[in-house]
């Protein structure tokens, strides 16, 4: 005779307004106004306060730019600003720190040679100056971002070498410090971003000691400045890529587009959050414009920006650049208008082992309802509708396990949060 383990269960409820710390989030793009230069790719881009800057690039594959673009978040216009000091380049790194940007390395795009050189933006005489210049080899295809008070620049190439070295830059006096190298293979065409206190890089081009190619990457590293060590964390969960695009939201990073290993030079719009409080990757809503690769990202407060880039897709046929601008936000819709009141869901029992029960409090009654069920990897296992404000979900074939839930009606999120299979509680 079987013998059942009892079990006291809390009811897992989620508020509304707390669904972003261990919850599923889609989110959703809107477009905003075309970059203001021409159409290009493989260009930089960073933010300060509430406007971001979009410069270099190539427009034809062949020769670097060095134009340099505004673009003012709260008016969604752009305007064009004092050209980028030195020569033209694409493959350039760009990071911002403080009220000053800076852009640096990167190649002029007809002899594949690198460059070392470093600049700084001032936002507010419109003017650029030359620092000291990256200690480094000349290189192109880095990886830039700031953390806190400084700046840092790692991996890249000059053909036919590849790096995974690694540098500080202090702009109070002007100087670089090498740190711990990258703690993945040397690579070039990767991402990076940062997150409060940690730095990140993943994804990118490898190629062996002998320049022999080898695969794009999916694996991804955390840097800590405080201790300067390297840490590996769970691999990225979209297909290996290089040139792919980032940015940051608060305490969580975002990675999409890029070439991805599905065919020739095949480009992907396919964007995946980053939660490093659990070390998981979370697929979100897919960039809604083009695919593309060498696209820029930046962050302005609360959300986070893709624009620019080189679509090329096989069928049907196009290979072009872009210039439009795209604003992801991560809780795209408010409480207030999907109900008065605040929406309650509670789902009992979790963990589950047969079934759970979804009561939604709150929702007005008779709408349609859909239950998204996802694993902790992003991958869609589920899909139920129904009509009214409760719900019994069969476990079916599941396995035990940790499980992402998301509750929506008419195209709008209600809310989402974490369920939890346990086929042992049936013993």
């Amino acid at each position: 005779m079987k013998t059942k383990k009892i079990f006291l269960i809390a009811l897992a409820t989620f508020i509304c307004e707390l669904q972003t710390a261990n919850c599923f989030s889609q989110g959703s793009w809107t477009q905003k106004a075309d970059f203001g230069g021409t159409a290009r790719c493989y260009a930089v881009g960073f933010s300060i306060g509430t406007t971001g800057y979009i410069g270099t690039g190539t427009l034809d594959f062949g020769g670097g730019t060095k134009d340099f673009w505004s673009w003012n978040q709260s008016t969604n216009t752009w305007t064009q600003k004092a050209d980028v000091g030195g020569v033209e380049r694409l493959f350039a790194v760009g990071f911002s720190i403080g009220s000053k940007g800076y852009i640096g390395t990167g190649t002029d795009g007809n002899t594949n040679v690198g460059m070392t050189d470093l600049w700084e933006y001032d936002t507010i005489n419109n003017s650029w100056t030359q620092k000291a210049p990256f200690p480094g080899s000349a290189r192109f295809g880095a990886v830039g971002f700031s953390i806190d008070s400084k700046g840092y620049i790692g991996t890249g190439r000059c053909d036919p070498n590849y790096y995974k070295d690694f540098w500080e830059y202090n702009p109070v006096n002007d100087t670089w410090t090498q740190k711990t190298d990258f703690g993945g293979t040397a690579r070039a065409h990767a991402t990076g971003f940062f997150t409060v206190d940690k730095g990140y890089i993943g994804c990118g081009y490898l190629v062996d000691t002998v320049g022999t190619y080898v695969h794009y990457s999916k694996d991804f590293w955390e840097y800590n400045p405080v201790t300067d060590t390297w840490t590996q964390k769970a691999d990225y969960a979209g297909l290996r890529r290089i040139c792919p695009s980032s940015f940051s939201i608060g305490k969580e990073g975002y990675i999409g587009t890029g070439q991805d290993t599905t065919g020739s030079c095949n480009t992907t719009k396919d964007f995946w959050k980053y939660d490093m409080q659990n070390d998981i990757w979370i697929q979100v809503d897919s960039l809604t414009g083009a695919v593309r690769e060498g696209a820029v990202g930046f962050s302005i407060g609360m959300k986070g920006y893709i624009g620019t880039g080189h679509t090329f897709t096989q069928s049907p046929y196009f290979n072009g650049f872009d210039n439009d601008l795209w604003e992801y936000n991560p809780s795209p819709v408010s409480i207030a208008e999907l109900s008065a009141n605040t929406v309650k869901v509670t789902v009992y029992p979790n963990p589950v082992c047969k079934s759970a029960i979804f009561t939604i409090e709150g929702f007005q009654p008779n709408q349609p309802v859909e239950i998204q069920l996802y694993s902790v990897a992003g991958k869609a296992v589920g899909l139920f509708t129904f009509l009214g404000s409760r719900y019994v979900m069969s476990r079916k074939d599941l396995p035990t396990g940790i499980y992402l839930y998301k509750i929506s009606s008419n195209n709008k999120k209600i809310v989402s949060g974490k369920l939890i299979i346990d086929t042992n509680l049936d013993k």
